[in-house]
């Protein structure tokens, strides 16, 4: 039995959203004043998009705000569209209508994970299209709001630990350790059994980190932590570390790792271009790079990332949650942007768009 259709009599004919209406500013900090955010981030009305070939209509439980989309709403981010234009990297929900083809028929009235594509609205809406490759589908028993987070986070958790094993390195380091990629990080890490540097900023993510099993941290809050830093990547011989802070941190890392060790960048939450030493890169061989888990993704076999994605669901059901501390309407969007900012650690804020 059918049980959605994409007949017009089915689907509204209007959907509200959050839009944005022009970039932020992309040389300074992401603006926290209500003032600035509530004239350029606004809610409105637009029609429910009716998908095409390859494509399929989503109606959006949840949607997280992720330090991706601010990026995004910048113009900073790997995919570039332009104002106006609806924010939300990634969120879950039902798939209510389906354009031709074999992978959107066969996800018509599942539950996916969904990320949106070049070219198209983002998360942050009652109703998305998307390609239908960019749908994960979801475990039944898995809760809406985690599968909302599975693929920015726990997948690129789960590379940046692959690339560790197929580099063979004996251990890494990660900074933003207190983050919800951090956390997913350590819960797969231990699984593995690869050891991992924690670096965090405050001691109460240092806390936080200990309590959920963590067996190195260092907490840069602490005069003593480049000395704690430079001992522990030598004795481990580090030669893989992650860096999501970008800024001043990016050189603490770089100048720790052994001879041959390699700098991974994938994050700017510090705001500030890493001022890169020079000599570290020439004259002892390191190395420094990107990573952006989208391309990856993309190019995998079906049944590779479907495999993935199955693995995580049952890690995110059993004991890598990712925290959730707000439940907001898209009302309360706008309003909401200085809150997350100020503590991320905390825990994500989750859009409810039919709230």
């Amino acid at each position: 039995m059918r049980l959605f259709d994409v007949s017009a009599n089915v689907l509204p004919a209007a959907m509200k959203v959050v839009q944005l209406k022009e970039f932020f500013d992309p040389s300074a900090r992401f603006p926290r004043d209500q003032t600035d955010l509530m004239k350029n981030l606004v809610v409105t009305e637009m029609p429910v998009p009716r998908p095409k070939a390859g494509e399929v209509l989503i109606k959006i439980e949840a949607a997280p705000i992720q330090p991706a989309d601010f990026w995004y709403m910048q113009g900073r981010y790997g995919k570039v569209d332009r104002p106006p234009m609806v924010p939300g990297i990634e969120g879950a929900g039902t798939v209510v209508a389906a354009g031709s083809g074999v992978m959107p028929r066969m996800l018509l009235g599942q539950k996916v994970s969904c990320g949106s594509a070049q070219g198209y609205t983002g998360t942050w809406a009652q109703y998305m299209v998307t390609k239908a490759d960019m749908c994960i589908p979801l475990l039944p028993w898995l809760d809406i709001e985690q599968g909302a987070m599975l693929m920015a986070n726990p997948l690129s958790a789960w590379k940046l630990l692959d690339m560790a094993r197929t580099r063979k390195a004996r251990a890494l380091a990660n900074n933003g350790a207190a983050s919800a990629l951090g956390r997913c990080l350590l819960h797969l890490a231990r699984k593995a059994g690869m050891t991992l540097i924690n670096i965090v900023d405050r001691p109460e993510q240092a806390r936080l980190l200990r309590e959920l099993g963590a067996e190195w941290v260092i907490d840069r809050s602490q005069s003593d932590y480049q000395d704690a830093m430079n001992s522990l990547f030598q004795r481990h011989r580090v030669t893989l570390a992650l860096d999501t802070l970008a800024g001043s941190a990016s050189n603490e890392m770089l100048a720790a790792m052994p001879e041959g060790g390699e700098l991974l960048i994938y994050g700017g939450l510090s705001e500030e271009a890493p001022p890169i030493d020079l000599s570290s890169i020439i004259f002892r061989n390191k190395k420094v790079s990107g990573f952006w888990v989208t391309p990856w993704a993309m190019a995998q076999n079906k049944l590779r990332m479907a495999k993935i994605a199955l693995c995580l669901q049952n890690d995110l059901h059993r004991g890598m949650a990712i925290t959730v501390k707000e439940r907001i309407s898209l009302e309360q969007v706008p309003a909401s942007i200085d809150g997350y900012l100020k503590c991320m650690t905390e825990g994500k804020y989750m859009i409810n768009p039919f709230r």
